[in-house]
Formats: C-alpha cells, structure tokens, sequence
C-alpha cells in the first residue's frame, strides 16, 4: 500500500495519490476528505464534492455475498484485523468489479485503499475450473481406462488400481520395475523394437498387446502410448493408455473385420457411385443426341440398360463382402450369353476412358453362346477391374482389355481376362497387401484418387469361389496388368438378350425447371427432355430454382436434393409458398424413410439415382399427359363437349368457394364444418369423375367424422393444390 505521510496533502503528495491506478481516499471523523482521481474516475464524478452529493457511503456499492467485505461496519472490521486480507465486491452500471482493500490509521485519519483484482480473480476461477475439469478427465481415465507411466528408460513410476486389477500385480510390485514385468512370451521382439523407435521420436504408438498377468494369465489390451515433453520439447516419461479388449479378440476376428468392412462401404458408397453412374450417363448423353435412333443407337440403350442394373446390384450387392469373409456367400450359376453379358461391361467403360483422353482397346474373342456360372458376379469383377485402370491411368494413356479363349470342347470353354492399363503403376512390396480389404498401394493413392479400397477384395474372392485367382504384374510408374482364368460348363442354348424402347407421350409445350449443381449431369438432362421436344431451364442450386420459379411458369420441377448454396429440401419449402407446380427430388438416397422424408417436406413425387429412362417417363406421363379431360368426362356422362366444359367451370368455381369456408374451418379446428364441406366437394368431385380429388376429401370427411387428430391444414393444403393442377390441365 502507498506510504504517505501524515498531514493533509501538499501539491506533490496530492500529484503521488493522483498517479496511483488505485482507488485511494482519506476519511476524518466518517467523512472521505481527499480522493485520488483513480477513485473519482471509477465513480464518475469530476470532484470529491459531486461524489459525496450523489452518494452517502462507498459501503453502499459493496454487494452482500459470502467471502468479501460489505454492511456499513465495514472499517471497524477492516481496521480491527489489519493482518487479513479482505476483498470488497462492487457492483456499478450493472457490472461486477473485485477489489482487495485495505486500510492505514493515521492519528485521526483513516487511508483506504481499493486494488483492482477482478481480472486475477476471473483467471483464478478459471484455473480452477480448468484444474477441476482436468481432475475429472483423470478421474474418468482412471475409471475406464487401464493407465501406467515410465521414465525414459521404461521403469514404471505410476499405474492405476485397473492396471493392477487386471494384471493381478500390486502397486508396491510394479512401480519401480521394468514394464516388461507383464510381457507376454508370445508377443514378437520386433513389436517392442517398433513401439520403442516410435515413442523415442516423439511420435505416439498405437498397438495390440497380449500381456501375462502375475499368475501366468493372459490379457489383451488395445495400447496407446504417448510420450511426454517439458517445455524444452525433451521426452520426460511415457504414459500408456489401455483399454481391455480380451473379449474381443476371443470372438472371430472375421466377423469384426466384416462388420468394420460393412460400415465402411456404407459411408462411401454415395461417393463410389459416382464412377458407374457417369459412365452411364455418358452413353445416355451419346445416344440421346442420335434422334434417329439407329440401330447402333439401339444398341447403346440396351447396353446401358443392362449396365445400369448391374451397378445398382453392385452397390447393393457390395456388402456381400460380410458373406465372403463368413463362409456363406453363394454363387447363382445361371445359364447366359457371355459375348453380350462381357461385351455390355466392356463397353460401358467406353465413354469414361473418352473422358480422359484414354485410348481404350478392346480384344473380344468368339465366345459359346451359352455358357454357366455367375453373370452378375463375373461382370462385378470385370467392372471393378476396369474402373480401377480407368481411375489410375493419367489422361493421353492407354488401357487394353483382352477377353480370350483358351481352350474349347465340346462341355468346357477356358477362358482369359487380362485388363492392362498404362497407369501409375504398383511397388512390388505392395501387390499382395492390394488385395486387402480397404487397402491401396499407400494412402497417397487413397486421397489423390478416392475409394474404399474394396473393388479388388471382392473382385479376388468371387474369382476365388468360382475357381481361379486373379493376378497382377505391374512395374511402378508404368502400369498394371490384372488378368485371371476361369473354366466354364457350355450349354446348348441362343441366348440374345430383349431390347427395350422408350416411349413419353406427353405435352411437349409443357416447361420444366431443373436444379442440378453438376455440369455433366445439366447437360445430359438438357439432351433427354430435348429428344422429347421439352422446354427445360436448368439452374445449379436451390436458390436459383426459387427465383426462377418467381419469375416463370413451369409445369413441373425437378430438384436435386444435395446442392450448394440451398439444398433440394430447404428450397421446396419455399417453392411451395409461391405455386403447386409438382416437384420431384432427385437423389442418391434412395431408402424408404428418405422417400417418406422428401415427400413430408413438400415434394410431390421421387426419382432415385441413377436415373432410368422408364423411371422419367413414369413421371411425366403422371404429371404432364396429353389426356383430354373434357373428352374423357364427356364420354363418360355421355355429353357433349360445350355442355362438359361449362359444368366443369361451374365445378370449379363452386369448389374454389368451398375451399375456401374449408380452410377456415380447418384454422378454426372445426371438426363438424370440415366434414360437411369436405363431403359436399367430394360429392361434387365424383359427379364429374375428378377421382383424385375426391379420394382426398372423403379421406378428410372420414378423419373430421371420427374426430382423429391430425394435420388438417396439411390435408387441406394437399387437395388445394390438386385441385389448382388439375384445373391447370383441363381448362
């Protein structure tokens, strides 16, 4: 505290008090006499004067809380134990400051000072919070993990009970010993030599041990081991965190592995779909510039037919995986045409390798026309082999792939795939561990090039169940080639797979709005509405498809779901607060929640990718047929057309005012107003066969009858807007 001597201030001393960051001030006979311009500042006031006019004490601004100094006994307490420290809490302009006070006794004057220590105060609290959360965190460590420490030499300084409960030694035997008390005879020299050349660097060490209890048990322990660094950057100590895992290695590693493999393949699957899915859209944009649709044409649409099938299986089938690891995968030996099965996959490859400038070389033998084993199976192998020379051969490369015949006699046909590409290439060290579940040459590969790394796992074990194994010679930097020979049973049979054609018959002035965030896709969307004479404008995200949608009139909207800026969801909301134009989302996700999910956010119907041509024109049959509903009507009533047309008109004015009483009663939660107008607009609906509409309103006239509870305003919303479509197509 600062020292000043006893007698009222001159000029300097006064320039001393003034100078201090303190709040400091005198008090004689319970009145303050001199404050420092701290104490003045803090307080808002220009003078001593202002301060004691506005206040009556400084004890009225110290807030009543356990642990600091407050009442109007303040001094006596501070003065009657000068050797405690004492805090005073000061609330001001709604803002909480800490201050240390203490006070001096100067004959008949009394100094008092206040140092700010709110900062120090927040901080401590801090710490301490920090310190106590640190303490559970140890706490919780301590709890479920098994934890031991050793100096730099490996002699233990510390374990935790769980070590010693699992280990079946006490704390007295273990610390001071070398850790290698509890290794396991059976675990290899060249483990330790590894964990040792890791933590030595600095870098943490992660391993499965098998330890030896004190009774000569065995335990397995996932390990972790970090080291420890003083401020220098130096290793200190080692800590080890284990966890138990004994149970587990017990059960069937196989069946873990598949379980992991399954998973995985799931998170990636949405990514991986994209390779098979270009390749056909790529011949779809290819055929459906050929309006002529030429043979060759023809050709490609069942190629692609086909292909797309088979990758849809693949997706699904991947998972067999689990199947192949268990033991229990099943081969489905069926009887087909190889020259068409093999043909269709080699082609489908065509338009991706043209992508990359890839030369892309095929060499198809004569094959029986029948032979027996697993089509499906073989052209899963035979896509994932040529997809990963696609993947990994630069652009201006080559790929060749060669389909021969071996040998051949009257029962059997041998037979060689070979699929050689001028790639990247493989290290030696590496081309057996390819062949591993989710393994690449190194994980370089993995980031540059995507991929679960499952294609070659499967591809080897469906080739090893029907009878072979597959291959590879490959030079570093120069390529690869992957080949494999199997021996089929011949049958005695032509098998020529069907064609099938495409037929839309739909109003071709109708407009269609298209959000697709992916360029290929834009324009291979343009070239299908286009060979069927439909106007389409095609915007990259959800946003633009609002504005769009704003400015002009569309008759039905497609909207991918996963778009940037605003997705698919988030944008229907919207669109639907401006028109009932239908919607149709466009997406990967094609499991049944996600189609419920989509279709309670407000779209009207659901395309899963990838999209099929029949699947397209489902949807714009269903939404923009030519069918003329007066002609239909009249006939069905047996009236001609004008007499038609003006009951229609009247219908849907008198509709159009029972809709609206119906959305009041439906605001109003009036149960009986609602059955009687949705049963009066169902009466009228089936009077001129507007069947869809009157299946809704007598849904709503059964639900308002039976008084269930539900989502009234959404019903009513669903059969306005029907109403709104079917109005749109008629007159």
């Amino acid at each position: 505290m600062l020292k000043i001597k006893n007698y009222f201030f001159s000029n300097d001393a006064k320039d001393i008090l003034n100078s201090q960051k303190n709040l400091i001030f005198i008090r004689k006979n319970g009145e303050i006499k001199e404050a420092n311009k701290s104490f003045l500042e803090f307080f808002n006031c220009n003078s001593l004067d202002e301060f004691k006019n506005k206040f009556k004490c400084v004890c009225d601004f110290f807030k009543k809380e356990e642990g600091y100094l407050y009442g109007e006994d303040w001094l006596d307490k501070l003065l009657k134990n000068p050797q405690s420290q004492y805090k005073v809490k000061i609330l001001k302009d709604n803002q909480e400051y800490i201050f240390k006070i203490e006070a001096v006794k100067l004959k008949n004057k009394t100094i008092i000072t206040l140092t700010d220590i709110t900062n120090l105060i927040v901080q401590k609290e801090k710490l301490d919070e920090v310190n106590e959360i640190l303490e559970q965190y140890k706490k919780a460590v301590d709890e479920l993990l098994i934890v031991s420490k050793t100096d730099t030499k490996g002699i233990i300084t510390y374990v935790n009970d769980k070590f010693c409960e699992i280990s079946g030694f006490s704390k007295d035997e273990l610390i001071g010993k070398p850790h290698n008390i509890i290794r396991h005879p059976d675990m290899p020299k060249s483990l330790f030599e590894d964990m040792w050349n890791t933590i030595k660097k600095g870098e943490v060490w992660r391993g499965i041990l098998k330890n030896k209890k004190k009774d000569g048990g065995e335990y397995w322990v996932d390990t972790g081991i970090m080291p420890i660094k003083n401020h220098k950057g130096e290793i200190i100590e080692y800590i080890a965190l284990r966890t138990d895992i004994t149970e587990l290695v017990k059960a069937k590693e196989k069946a873990q592995e598949a379980e992991r493999a399954k998973g995985m393949f799931l998170a990636n699957m949405s990514h991986e779909i994209r390779t098979p899915l270009n390749a056909i859209l790529g011949f779809t944009q290819l055929l459906e510039k050929d309006e002529t649709l030429s043979k060759k044409a023809k050709e490609y649409l069942r190629i692609i037919n086909s292909s797309a099938n088979t990758l849809l299986k693949i997706i699904n089938d991947v998972l067999d995986l689990s199947k192949l690891d268990a033991g229990d995968f099943a081969i489905d030996y069926k009887e087909f045409n190889p020259n068409v099965s093999f043909g269709d996959i080699i082609y489908l490859f065509k338009a991706k390798a043209k992508e990359k400038n890839i030369e892309y070389n095929i060499s198809l033998d004569k094959l029986p026309n029948c032979i027996v084993s697993d089509e499906h199976r073989l052209k899963q192998v035979l896509a994932n082999l040529i997809g990963n020379a696609i993947k990994f051969t630069p652009k201006n490369g080559k790929i060749y792939v060669d389909i021969k015949k071996l040998q051949e006699n009257e029962n059997k046909v041998k037979i060689k795939f070979s699929i050689k590409d001028t790639g990247i290439g493989i290290p030696k060290d590496k081309q057996k561990e390819i062949f591993r579940a989710f393994a690449q040459a190194d994980g370089s590969i993995t980031r540059k090039f995507g991929g679960t790394g499952l294609g070659l796992t499967i591809s080897s074990r469906i080739v090893r169940k029907l009878g072979g194994f597959i291959e590879v010679d490959s030079e570093e930097g120069k390529g690869s080639e992957f080949y494999f020979v199997l021996e089929f049973d011949k049958c005695n049979k032509d098998i020529q797979k069907e064609q099938k054609e495409y037929k839309v018959d739909i109003n071709t002035k109708a407009k269609i709005l298209i959000a697709e965030d992916d360029k290929f896709n834009q324009e291979l969307i343009k070239e299908i509405f286009k060979k069927w004479g439909i106007e389409t404008t095609i915007v990259s995200n959800g946003k633009e498809a609002i504005e769009e949608v704003k400015k002009n009139r569309y008759d039905l909207i497609f909207l991918d779901i996963n778009m940037p800026e605003m997705s698919g969801l988030e944008a229907i909301k919207e669109i639907k607060k401006i028109t009932n134009i239908p919607a149709i989302a466009l997406t990967a996700n094609a499991f049944k929640e996600d189609r419920e999910n989509y279709l309670n956010a407000g779209f009207d119907d659901f395309i899963a990718k990838p999209v099929k041509l029949d699947e397209i024109q489902y949807i714009l049959n269903k939404y923009l047929q030519k069918e003329d509903y007066i002609h239909i009507i009249g006939k069905s009533l047996k009236l001609n057309k004008d007499t038609v047309k003006h009951l229609v008109n009247i219908y849907f004015e008198t509709v159009a005012e029972d809709l609206k009483h119906l959305k009041n009663a439906v605001e109003d939660n009036n149960l009986e107003e609602i059955k009687k107008l949705s049963h009066k607009i169902k009466g009228s609906s089936l009077n001129l066969k507007m069947d869809e509409i009157a299946k809704i309103a007598e849904n709503m006239e059964k639900m308002s009858k039976e008084k269930v509870e539900i989502d009234y305003k959404k019903l009513y919303e669903k059969l306005k807007n029907l109403v709104n479509n079917i109005k749109d197509k008629i007159l």
